[in-house]
């Protein structure tokens, strides 16, 4: 009984530990060109970090931005996917972390076998978490 007591409890920590840790800058990177590569624009614009967003007086002016840029970002990315038969695959070449900022280059391969190197630029908050870089 004791041995699988001990047992359980070294399970959960490290469930608690796996679950605590933060995602990497290309780890977000990744995420949002996942998105991008099923169409999911409110996924990417969730990824999105916003100065006000950790203000709850701001939460509807926050709102609002993000879905203004959904609507951009589709009607931008929609032609662009469709023109290109969409994203194939991506990998991250580079990650370059400085401080409280980030830049992820990726390189994408489109569905016509054409590539194109990306810079994602991203900012973390306060909380240690990584945004994809809003601009505002």
């Amino acid at each position: 009984m004791k041995k699988l007591l001990s047992m359980m409890t070294v399970a959960l920590f490290a469930l608690v530990l796996c679950g605590c840790q933060e995602k990497a800058p290309k780890d977000v990177a990744c995420d949002a060109m996942t998105c991008m590569k099923n169409k999911d624009y409110e996924g990417y614009v969730k990824l999105m970090y916003f100065k006000n967003q950790e203000d709850p007086a701001k939460a509807e002016e926050v709102k609002k931005s993000r879905e203004q840029i959904v609507s951009l970002v589709k009607d931008k990315m929609d032609k662009e996917l469709d023109s290109k038969q969409g994203i194939k695959n991506f990998e991250v070449a580079e990650e370059k972390i400085e401080e409280d900022k980030a830049t992820v280059k990726m390189k994408v391969t489109y569905g016509n076998g054409e590539t194109k190197d990306n810079d994602m630029k991203l900012v973390k908050d306060k909380d240690g978490k990584w945004w994809l870089d809003s601009g505002k």
